[in-house]
């Protein structure tokens, strides 16, 4: 995409209209502090951020919109830019209306193509102002990695990396909770007193089966539990069964009890991290404020994008809003709580630490009850410690549902503490009541082995469904280790490779702005700790030793160089959709050396882009007018400022010809003589440069203003001297003799020219013109010395077409 026009009304310094006919060519602007350059980027800047940085502020307001039109706006009067492209269905118009000191903002393009197109344009690089040649160069390491990852497309990759290394960590944090290695270790130990040898496979514990049940005489071998079922079936007498089963209950309650205290134990320090969070967002009442702003934002934007609200209007307070422009309100001010989203999701994930642990805490609990016997009278403690068990839970839970916005204070955890003594009373109590049934068992053969059978193959059973249990979390665990490794791996080997292909770029425009200086190889590097992506530095060779930063030996003349480098890099690895940027004063502290460089460069690097060089500075301005003079692809003009029209530009030849002619042509002779003297001056200005006709040195700001009587008398001198003056003797002393219209006409004067006069002092002015410029619609150009063809001894224009008798 490219500029075709820009056209600024009432904007800023412009009081009426300022257009600028770019026709998709580069523009070189010179302009002094005060003629309104600064308003040509900032309305730029505004149709495509929708704000103005350098005006965003708490003294104007958050996008700078209230100084953006002209201080000599009323009331109802229309500020507006309007932007024309090589694609034409993507013209706009973006405009302020003024109403009772209220600003109305309206897009005249409101397209879904257009809306998109502005979206991907907002991530580009189009401004360099010099205010911002240092800004990625002197930020923080995590301000440029942040800075970069917005704008080659990091920032999705870097929120999936997020999202892994979470998974990752809540998974091996739930791993750690379980702690399966106490739980297993406690079983086996169990099974080990009922069979007097560790059990590690099916078939070791079928041997062992066998084993006990050989005195009993059964005949069947146990093979598997289906065999072992059979076993149990035939050793079951119906007055025994319940001893059997109550004392297996006290045993497996009492297992379950050691579970619940070992999962206990950790909760301390994970509703400590949960509270601390906590803690630390309600004690920051600007961060509530926000986080409750957040909430409304999202809520709003999700009822205008749902479209609950048709009408333009702000679905809060009723009041005329465009609908498209509040939407990208709304989200960026959504955009710009990242820190605080990130104090949230540290809550949140510290909440969900805290209720995993808690989930596992009411399994057990709920394993306890789900027995039959758990109801019976006796076993009223065993009520009593599973109800106080419940309740502390529930109360945790209460404290993980604090609202934050409510700024309410939470307990700590040393308010939350496990009554111990609950869990010692409840233990003891199945102790006991194991011991008293183990007496009625005792002696009788075959009740101590179905017992055994029972209980070996409860905590069998237990311990093949925790190691099962271990092996699947374990192997989710080592899975998402090697995505997240391979994922780390993938992107650092990509972000390496853009950063080398980047470093390059941004170190080959240095070197051609400082060529053979002792600063070399600039490198941007890649920052990490524990394996994270922590920002980036510049490192560079200085005197043949790498140094980092840039400040710590660079000159400010430098580190602008290096600003320049960076952004023109960027322009060429991530702008998309434009093809076009804009340079405004970026050059103050450039010696006249690094300037010529600079002009240079964008020559030579940036052909096929449209750019718009801004400046104050007379010699680079000079500069570049030369280097870029008789190229189709670029213009140039000045930009001026006065009281009664603002800012505006010279009119070019081309322009002040097509107002004369058209004043001709309407008989309006109202300050006609006064635009055909400037005609004339442009003219003969643009001759004399060609002809390289001396007059007297003058500084180049008074140069400017040459009037045409020297000028042409200079112009006479130097024909004199050459075989073709007779060509050009007539017409000079014709202008010569007539030249007062004009300069009577630019002054106070009781003379008044006829339209008649008008007319004949305008025609003698154009046959001077072609007299010196070829009418090859081709060429145009005037007769020139850098055309000279010194075999013929002729001056001629650039085609040849145009040519006279000249001495070198």
């Amino acid at each position: 995409m490219q500029i075709e026009s820009i056209i600024l009304t009432g904007f800023r310094g412009v009081k009426e209209k300022l257009t600028l006919n770019l026709s998709s060519k580069s523009f070189l602007i010179y302009g002094e502090n005060g003629a309104g350059k600064s308003s040509i980027t900032d309305a730029i800047e505004w149709f495509y951020r929708d704000s103005v940085s350098h005006l965003s502020c708490e003294e104007i307001d958050k996008k700078g919109l209230s100084a953006l039109p002209n201080t000599s706006k009323a009331d109802m009067e229309q500020c507006a830019v309007e932007f024309n492209f090589s694609k034409n269905n993507f013209n706009s118009q973006k405009s302020i209306i003024i109403k009772k000191l209220n600003l109305e903002v309206k897009d005249s393009n409101t397209s879904d193509l257009f809306r998109k197109y502005i979206e991907k344009s907002s991530g580009e690089n189009l401004i360099l102002r010099y205010e911002d040649l240092t800004e990625f160069v002197l930020s923080t390491k995590k301000q440029k990695l942040d800075s970069l990852s917005k704008v080659i497309g990091f920032t999705e990759v870097s929120y999936m990396r997020s999202v892994l290394k979470k998974a990752v960590n809540e998974i091996k944090n739930e791993f750690k909770t379980r702690n399966f290695d106490n739980e297993i270790s406690r079983r086996e130990a169990e099974i080990l007193e009922q069979m007097n040898e560790n059990i590690v496979s099916d078939k070791q514990y079928f041997k062992k089966v066998n084993e006990i049940i050989l005195p009993v005489g059964l005949d069947i071998e146990v093979k598997n539990f289906k065999d072992l079922s059979k076993v149990l079936s035939l050793l079951k007498k119906t007055d025994d069964s319940v001893i059997i089963e109550q004392r297996a209950f006290y045993g497996d309650v009492l297992s379950k009890i050691k579970d619940l205290q070992d999962r206990i134990d950790k909760l301390p320090d994970l509703y400590n991290e949960f509270f601390q969070s906590f803690k630390k967002i309600v004690g920051d009442v600007e961060t509530l404020k926000k986080i409750s702003l957040s909430n409304l934002w999202a809520e709003g934007l999700r009822v205008l994008k749902s479209s609950i609200v048709e009408k333009d209007e702000c679905p809060l307070c009723f009041r005329g809003k465009n609908r498209q422009e509040l939407i990208k309100e709304i989200e960026l001010r959504i955009k710009t709580l990242d820190s605080i989203k990130k104090q949230k999701s540290q809550i949140e994930d510290a909440k969900r630490s805290v209720q995993n642990a808690l989930n596992g805490i009411k399994d057990v609990v709920t394993g306890i009850q789900s027995s039959k016997y758990f109801s019976i009278k006796e076993n009223q403690i065993l009520k009593d410690f599973v109800e106080y068990s419940t309740e502390y839970i529930a109360q945790i839970n209460q404290e993980l549902g604090a609202d934050v916005l409510k700024e309410q204070m939470i307990k700590t955890k040393d308010e939350l503490i496990f009554d111990g003594i609950k869990i010692s009373k409840a233990l003891d109590f199945c102790k006991k009541g194991s011991e008293s049934l183990d007496g009625q068992i005792k002696g009788n053969k075959i009740l101590e082995i179905r017992e055994k059978l029972l209980l070996s193959e409860r905590i069998y059973n237990e311990i093949k469904k925790l190691k099962k249990e271990k092996e699947v979390l374990e192997k989710q665990k080592n899975t998402l280790d090697i995505i997240y490794n391979a994922f780390i791996k993938k992107q650092k080997e990509e972000l390496e490779s853009f950063i080398s292909a980047f470093s390059k770029e941004i170190n080959d425009y240095y070197q051609y702005m400082h060529p053979g200086e002792k600063v070399e190889n600039i490198e941007i590097k890649l920052t990490e700790k524990d394996d994270e992506l922590t920002g980036i530095t510049i490192e560079f060779k200085f005197f043949n030793t790498v140094a980092s930063p840039p400040q710590k030996y660079l000159s400010e003349s430098h580190l602008n160089s290096l600003g320049i480098a960076f952004f023109l890099a960027s322009v060429k690895a991530f702008n998309r959709e434009n093809r076009f940027f804009i340079l405004d004063d970026i050059i103050s502290s450039f010696d006249s050396n690094h300037r010529k460089r600079l002009g240079d460069l964008l020559l030579d690097k940036f052909l096929d882009y449209q750019i718009i060089i801004l400046t104050h500075e007379r010699n680079w301005f000079d500069y570049m007018k030369n280097l870029v003079k008789g190229k189709t692809n670029w213009m140039i003009n000045v930009l001026k400022w006065n009281e009664s029209r603002g800012t505006y530009l010279n009119e070019t030849l081309v322009d002040l010809k097509t107002i004369i002619e058209g004043k001709l042509v309407d008989n309006d002779k109202i300050g006609l003589g006064n635009l055909m003297r400037r005609y004339l001056e442009g003219v003969l200005k643009e001759i004399c440069e060609e002809l390289a006709v001396k007059v007297e040195y003058r500084s180049n700001e008074v140069n400017e203003d040459r009037m045409s009587n020297e000028l042409l008398s200079e112009l006479k001198s130097k024909i004199n001297k050459q075989p073709c003056k007779k060509d050009f003797e007539n017409i000079i002393n014709q202008i010569s003799s007539s030249i007062f219209l004009g300069n009577k006409d630019s002054h106070d004067s009781n003379f008044e020219p006829s339209i008649g006069e008008c007319r004949a002092f305008w025609q003698d002015v154009e046959f001077l013109e072609r007299l010196f410029r070829c009418s090859v619609d081709e060429c145009k150009k005037l007769i020139s010395k850098k055309y000279y063809d010194s075999v013929e001894k002729k001056i001629r224009c650039k085609c040849g077409q145009l040519k006279y008798d000249w001495l070198a």
